[in-house]
């Protein structure tokens, strides 16, 4: 009998997107497969559960109370349900009548236990997942994202699936641990995708399996560009972490770690040499008095500007920042482009503090995978590809990474 597979739409505040998702899932071609189509809500407050109740009875619903996240509502949804596998859907996506059928027979071709499918654009002519790369601080890449169509890639093994498309067999699912929760939102279909290469399963991409796809489409809607960053930031180190064996991760973590700060530097424009007395030395008494009164004047008429560019919350908080700044450079005035440091730069930060305060968290989930560990590093690595790439492509930030890289001798821990 052909296996049972529950396809999980996730859901938030996406109504529309979600109407068209479902109307194509009820076109999936059965053949070799028979679809139960679930809706999970994270607590939508657009009506969305309203319209799916009336349009489309057969599908089953799972209703979060509230936004608990994309992590935290697949695993309780997939651990409510009993199918042997499990589909998942991003409710901005739009599947062929034969994604389900063409995922599946790719996992029995290969004993694979997690499919990831070609995902289109939604207008069908651009490529957004045609298989997934990584570099070696936990950050992937979508190759050939935004080129023709025409590009489809062969049938392999890659270091991750997206979740945006994805089947997995329930019982691997839940015995590596799921989604790490910790995560909320990103990165974390790489990391369990890592995890399942480290503990010997098979992880492919399939391109007969389409699915169209309005990337980020409600993800973009409800979540500022620092959170998303400070998102992508923490989970990379926390797979790093994890997913790493002790002799690289000694090597590999100060070198994330380090790259993390200088992105955040790049990000908020500071110069780091005006944080060290011998490169920026104060100036003469009497120039510190002159530029003391020309602040005097100039801040008090400055403030009103600040509260109409900024509004009544970010101006207080942007003018605290820069009395903090005038205090910790011992009255002195700034260089010129210094400012306090922005939202996207303090992201990065944001997420070193984060794993500082999860670190017996950490600890736990790194022993757990550690043990459980089937396949060697040097294996895994291999899928990689982009291992050396940067994250985003700033000359400087090349520069930096390959001076660590070179320091820490990371280049002969990879193929």
């Amino acid at each position: 009998m052909p296996p049972e597979i529950t396809v999980l739409v996730l859901n938030y505040n996406g109504r529309g997107l979600l109407l068209d998702c479902l109307e194509a899932c009820t076109k999936l071609d059965h053949s070799g497969v028979r679809p139960r189509v679930v809706c999970v809500d994270n607590g939508s407050s657009d009506g969305s559960l309203e319209e799916v109740r009336r349009r489309f009875p057969a599908v089953g619903v799972i209703a979060n109370p509230k936004n608990v996240g994309f992590a935290p509502a697949y695993n309780a949804a997939i651990r409510t349900v009993d199918t042997e596998w499990v589909a998942l859907l991003n409710n901005d996506t739009v599947p062929d009548p034969g994604w389900l059928t063409e995922a599946y027979a790719a996992s029995c071709r290969h004993r694979a236990v997690c499919v990831g499918s070609r995902m289109l654009k939604n207008d069908g002519t651009r490529v957004d997942y045609v298989g997934a790369t990584m570099n070696f601080y936990g950050h992937g890449f979508h190759p050939h994202f935004g080129e023709p169509a025409s590009i489809r890639g062969e049938e392999r093994p890659v270091i991750a699936a997206c979740a945006g498309a994805m089947l997995c067999r329930r019982d691997v699912f839940l015995e590596a641990g799921g989604f790490d929760e910790a995560y909320f939102a990103y990165f974390e279909d790489l990391d369990l995708c890592w995890r399942l290469n480290v503990l010997g399963h098979e992880v492919v991409y399939a391109p007969d399996s389409v699915v169209h796809h309005k990337h980020s489409g409600t993800s973009s809607a409800v979540v500022p560009g620092y959170q998303r960053l400070a998102w992508t930031e923490r989970n990379g180190l926390r797979s790093v972490i994890k997913n790493y064996d002790e002799k690289r991760l000694g090597r590999v973590l100060p070198v994330a770690l380090a790259l993390c700060v200088k992105r955040a530097q790049l990000d908020s424009a500071i110069d780091p040499d005006n944080f060290f007395f011998e490169r920026t030395p104060p100036p003469p008494a009497q120039k510190r008095l002159a530029a003391a009164a020309v602040r005097a004047s100039w801040r008090w008429g400055r403030v009103g500007t600040i509260l109409r560019e900024r509004g009544l919350i970010d101006g207080p908080l942007y003018i605290g920042y820069r009395l903090l700044g005038q205090r910790f450079a011992n009255g002195h005035e700034l260089p010129t482009g210094y400012d306090a440091m922005n939202r996207l730069g303090y992201s990065r930060i944001a997420a070193i503090e984060a794993l500082v305060r999860s670190a017996d968290d950490l600890h736990e989930r790194r022993t757990t995978v550690q043990r459980a560990r089937r396949r060697s590093d040097e294996a895994v690595a291999e899928l990689f590809v982009d291992t050396f790439k940067p994250s985003f492509p700033h000359p400087e930030l090349k520069l930096c990474q390959d001076a660590l890289v070179e320091a820490f001798g990371l280049r002969e821990l990879f193929p």
